[in-house]
Parts: structure tokens; C-alpha cells; sequence
């Protein structure tokens, strides 16, 4: 079921000030579509990844990422593939360890999912989705699973992206694969999904996604964070189980100056932190 694609070189990184007893995660859609993405992909990338080095921003223990997307090598020659590696490598100092999307063979990007760690990354697991929108099929969403160990914890991480189209059927059908998926390997593990599911904060959609994911113990571990999309709509989740408790979240934006600039801005989205402590049943 498993197959490890992380990179896990040895690099010298300082966990040592980080509290043993909880984690700092961040989801953050960084918008690098090939095909309909923000303009200078290379360039936002590398304002990322500086503030992700700057020392005024904390360490965080987990970050997932969307839209970090590599083009299928047969058709656009891994487009974005240097790009994703020069900000893996650039972080890495910080967070040795990262978990990419397979290569597509079909479609026209792969996931766009990456996932960066400060700590090992083992176990890793990802899958196309098995329904989506005709609008994109140039896009191989899905969603990658992996475990990471910090301390003596062992967290199942999931990332996703789900369907951006208005399809909510669609979204549902996306979800309840995820959660066929934990129902499966992961019941009683300590699970956080995290990413850009494309539902609207307090919708109905919303609603019916909680009651989904509620079959595995998962909650919104942040339902009070504010808009996470072009500062008017929250589509950005860090759900988790019964295993946590939150107790810090927020919205951050890597370029604060220009977040209003449809150019310069980092993303049309924000990212969406919390720090989440580990519950004893």
C-alpha cells in the first residue's frame, strides 16, 4: 500500500525548543497552477520559502502545501520540477524532510500536493482521486498520506487539494475516499488532514463535510479562523480527531506588503496555522 517517495538526507536542524508535547501545522495553497496559477511561480515560491527561513517566523513541526504543481514530463517536460526542487532545498536547513506528488502519466500536472517536515517522514501513501470535474482533468488531484514521528508520537498527515469547480457531489464523493481510506489503515491513529478543500466555511457543504468526516472522530480544529481566500471565503481546513486539542490557530501571510497585489502577492490564498497539543484517552 505504501510507497516511500520522501527525501530524508541528513541535515542539521534544531528541534530541541520545540514543545514535545504538541506540533505546529500550516496548510498554505501557494497557487502555482501551470495553467491558470499566479504570474512568477519562481519568484513567490522564493518569497515563501525566505519567510519560512526568516527567524521572526516560528518553527512549525508540519506544512502542506497545494498547488505546487510539476508538469507530466512526457507533454510539458516537468515543468515546475526545478521550481518544487529549489524550495525544498532552500528550506531545508529547517525542514529536512518532504513528501511530492507522484509523476502524472496522465493529465497534464500531478497533484500539486508537498508536504515539508521537521521531523521523519516514513510510510507515505498517495492516490488520484476517482472522481472529479471534466474541468480538471489536467490537474491528477488526489490526496498523499504519510506518517510522521515526533518524539515518541507517530501522526498519520494527509494533504489534499479537492475539486475547485462548483460540484459539490464531487467534493463529497473526494472526501468520503479519504475517509474510506483512514476508516481502513488509520482508525485509533492520530490522523490531521489538512489543505484547500475547495467548501466554503459555513455552508451547508460544510456541514454535510463534518458529518462525513465525523465517522472518523475528525472536527475543524480551527472554526473560528477567518477567511483563508482572497480574504473573503475560508476553503482552507486543518481538521484532526480526538487524539488533539488546539490550542492556537490563525491565518499568516508569507508577504504581508503585497497580498493585495494580484502580481506580487505569494498566493491568492492565505496559509492557516495551529498548534495542536496531543490528548491522552
Amino acid at each position: 500500500m505504501y510507497a516511500a517517495n520522501s527525501v530524508q538526507s541528513v541535515v542539521n536542524v534544531s528541534v530541541d525548543n520545540m514543545n514535545k508535547n504538541s506540533c505546529r501545522v500550516l496548510t498554505y495553497n501557494l497557487w502555482c497552477h501551470r495553467l491558470v496559477g499566479g504570474r512568477y511561480s519562481a519568484q513567490r515560491l522564493n518569497t515563501f520559502a525566505t519567510w519560512l527561513l526568516d527567524d521572526s517566523t516560528q518553527l512549525y513541526d508540519i506544512i502542506c502545501l497545494q498547488e505546487v504543481f510539476v508538469c507530466n514530463p512526457y507533454l510539458l517536460l516537468n515543468y515546475g520540477s526545478q521550481q518544487r526542487t529549489n524550495l525544498i532545498e532552500t528550506v531545508k536547513s529547517k525542514y529536512p524532510y518532504s513528501y511530492t506528488a507522484n509523476t502524472p502519466w496522465f493529465g497534464v500536472q500531478d497533484s500539486g500536493c508537498l508536504i515539508l517536515s521537521a521531523h521523519k517522514i516514513e510510510a507515505c501513501h498517495q492516490e488520484p482521486f476517482n472522481n472529479y470535474s471534466l474541468a480538471e482533468l489536467a490537474t491528477s488531484k488526489g490526496y498523499m498520506c504519510c506518517k510522521i514521528t515526533k518524539t515518541n508520537e507517530d501522526l498519520i498527515v494527509i494533504n489534499t487539494h479537492l475539486d475547485a469547480k462548483p460540484l459539490r457531489g464531487i467534493r463529497a464523493t473526494q472526501l468520503q475516499q479519504i475517509n474510506n481510506h483512514i476508516t481502513t489503515y488509520h482508525t485509533g491513529h492520530k490522523v490531521i488532514l489538512c489543505g484547500d478543500l475547495n467548501i466554503q466555511y459555513g455552508s451547508k457543504e460544510y456541514n454535510d463535510m463534518l458529518v462525513s468526516l465525523s465517522v472518523n472522530g475528525l472536527i475543524d480544529s480551527t472554526p473560528n479562523a477567518a477567511a483563508t481566500f482572497a480574504r473573503l471565503i475560508r476553503f482552507d481546513y486543518i481538521l484532526t480527531n480526538q487524539h488533539f486539542s488546539t490550542t492556537s490557530s490563525t491565518v499568516v501571510s508569507a508577504d504581508e506588503k503585497n497580498q493585495n497585489n494580484p502580481i506580487l502577492m505569494v498566493s491568492d490564498h492565505e496559509g492557516l496555522e495551529a498548534t495542536l497539543n496531543f490528548t491522552s484517552l
